[in-house]
């Protein structure tokens, strides 16, 4: 007999999370806390040419500045593959706040780091960032019309037969194309970290679905044991997958805390969840099916563009920027 379906269960965390008594990753109480927030870049593709921080620098309550000039350089070691990301592999997701290279819109450029949220926002807000923009494609269908179509020649062909002249000789037949816009996951929950350092051991209070993956991948940027950081996600305030993947803002606070030797918290806002974390992409699908009239199929095709980042081809969770991959499935049946 089923004890599940259609039976009235208690959520475990429902109650902790009603009555807000549940803490999520930007709501520890942590003792001489400090604030981060982002400034990311204005354009798509280019390069840093200066950084101006004095008038940011200046302010009341700011403790430093970090950019891709001044950030501590990182092993950044190989991560096991059962975190999901293998840098050993073409493709790797950028080092932000380590290149002048400007990957993608919204991308890192500098961390503002003070007292109170409100002196980070200003701090961030006032510094200058002069680039050298390059050009890019800003949609699948131009990406295709430029012939910038990424492809993978290594990968298995999954053809079988002559699908095409099976679809031209089906007794029935149907051969559509389908198009699937992108989706932004935007869960309640803001992505968050808290970072402290104890030593050279890493405490991270994190939003993340996986806490050992994050644990993974702090555990090689900063060439440190497995053992030595600690990663602590109690609750989840949404996600849809979307905190699978370890994003910008966990390296940066980590980084960020390491620097002025504080505990770090720092809150991507609403806007941000719209670049700085992954969503679903675009899609176009041709999808054709050739068949006998008594329903036996003959041919199967099946072809997938989609966007995927120009930066890291091989990954899965990632922010998706316009380069196109083709991905093919064709057979005839017997």
């Amino acid at each position: 007999m089923n004890r599940v379906i259609g039976q009235s269960k208690k959520r475990v965390t429902g109650k902790l999370k009603v009555t807000g008594s549940a803490k999520y990753a930007a709501e520890f109480p942590i003792e001489n806390i400090v604030h981060g927030v982002l400034t990311t870049s204005t354009i798509a593709k280019g390069r840093v040419i200066n950084i101006d921080t004095i008038e940011a620098q200046a302010l009341p309550g700011v403790i430093a500045i970090i950019t891709h000039q001044n950030a501590p350089q990182l092993p950044f070691e190989t991560v096991p593959q059962t975190a999901w990301v293998n840098p050993g592999e073409p493709g790797e997701y950028p080092h932000t706040l380590h290149t002048d290279r400007i990957y993608f819109y919204g991308q890192p450029v500098a961390i503002a780091i003070a007292e109170t949220p409100e002196q980070a926002e200003e701090a961030a807000s006032l510094i200058k960032v002069e680039y050298q923009e390059e050009e890019t494609n800003l949609s699948v269908e131009q990406a295709i019309e430029n012939n910038q179509l990424v492809t993978f020649p290594d990968r298995p062909d999954k053809t079988r037969g002559n699908p095409e002249a099976a679809l031209s000789n089906a007794e029935v037949s149907i051969d559509a194309n389908y198009i699937v816009a992108p989706e932004h996951h935007n869960p309640i929950e803001l992505h968050a970290t808290i970072a402290l350092w104890s030593g050279d051991k890493l405490t991270v209070y994190d939003k993340t679905q996986w806490v050992t993956s994050v644990q993974q991948q702090l555990s090689s940027a900063f060439g440190i044991p497995l053992e030595d950081v600690n990663v602590i996600s109690p609750f989840v305030g949404g996600a849809f997958g979307n905190a699978l993947r370890v994003w910008q803002n966990t390296f940066i606070a980590s980084m960020a805390a390491k620097v002025v030797n504080r505990p770090v918290k720092l809150v991507l806002s609403r806007k941000q969840l719209f670049s700085l974390t992954g969503h679903r992409p675009y899609t176009r699908q041709r999808v054709a099916l050739g068949a006998n009239k008594d329903g036996t199929l003959t041919s199967i095709i099946h072809e997938t563009i989609g966007e995927t980042a120009t930066f890291e081809q091989n990954l899965i969770f990632q922010p998706r920027h316009p380069c196109v991959d083709l991905v093919t499935h064709r057979g005839v049946l017997p």
